[in-house]
């Protein structure tokens, strides 16, 4: 319990200005008292994740400014510490903080270009899908088929916003040549699928009925109950057609069978 109780002292002491419980653990030296001893390491600590949450995302920094970006990945480390080794995993729930954090709101579509940044950054790390099994699909009769699970693609994300975030993003990128000025309108939704084929890492903009298919399907829901919502909530959408439309477009990766 007194290693335990160390940890948690530790870690409190590390994302807290004021209260460093921690001090009385660190032996005094005549030159380096323990505030600075430990200040020392708490800075290179926060200097890793600013830095760590600046790679991941890049974008944002560049629209808000590095002073802004910092100042606003501190008050994140602060409330969210790091509990995985790997930094790589570090900053899931920074979209979510964006949104939520005052001097951010100035730019209300920052936090939904964080969300696509950090969906890109998780295809990157995801496993790679296996190959289709199209004769154990071909296998099955039409009522078969109802019970069956299709999956997407594991480097997949699906996202919505109210703005156009794949442009902001791609005005944005290293490089870009083109049209700069961004267009915001009311009363608008775009539909995403963010994911990699062959290597490469796709933005590809979807209407509302497909982004839905796809969202139910990525519920894991049975391919019966699908065809039944779709009925009635899409009546114009015939899914038996597009099912194999998306399986050879590789937007539908895999399938079990319930």
């Amino acid at each position: 319990m007194q290693l335990q109780q160390l940890q948690k002292d530790f870690v409190f002491s590390l994302h807290n200005d004021s209260s460093h419980p921690i001090l009385s653990h660190i032996q005094s030296h005549k030159k380096v008292p323990p505030t600075t001893q430990f200040s020392i390491y708490q800075s290179s600590i926060i200097g890793r994740l600013q830095k760590a949450l600046q790679s991941h995302y890049p974008v944002c920094c560049q629209l808000v400014g590095t002073d802004f970006f910092f100042a606003m990945a501190t008050a994140y480390i602060r409330q969210t510490p790091s509990y995985s080794h790997d930094i790589n995993y570090y900053g899931a729930t920074f979209p979510e903080f964006i949104a939520d954090f005052p001097p951010a709101q100035s730019i209300p579509y920052i936090a939904d270009v964080a969300r696509l940044e950090w969906a890109w950054l998780n295809i990157l790390t995801a496993p790679e899908a296996d190959e289709f099994d199209f004769q154990k699909l071909a296998a099955h009769d039409e009522e078969g088929a109802g019970q069956l699970i299709f999956q997407l693609p594991p480097k997949s994300t699906l996202l919505t916003s109210p703005y156009p975030v794949h442009t902001i993003w791609e005005t944005n990128q290293k490089g870009y040549v083109g049209e700069t000025a961004i267009t915001l309108e009311e009363n608008k939704n775009y539909y995403y699928f963010i994911w990699q084929k062959q290597f490469e890492i796709h933005i590809d903009l979807l209407t509302a009925a497909q982004w839905q298919l796809l969202t139910w399907i990525s519920e894991n829901r049975l391919f019966a109950e699908i065809c039944e919502k779709a009925m009635k909530e899409l009546p114009k959408i015939n899914l038996p057609e597009l099912l194999p439309i998306y399986i050879q477009s590789g937007w539908i990766a895999n399938f079990v069978i319930e």
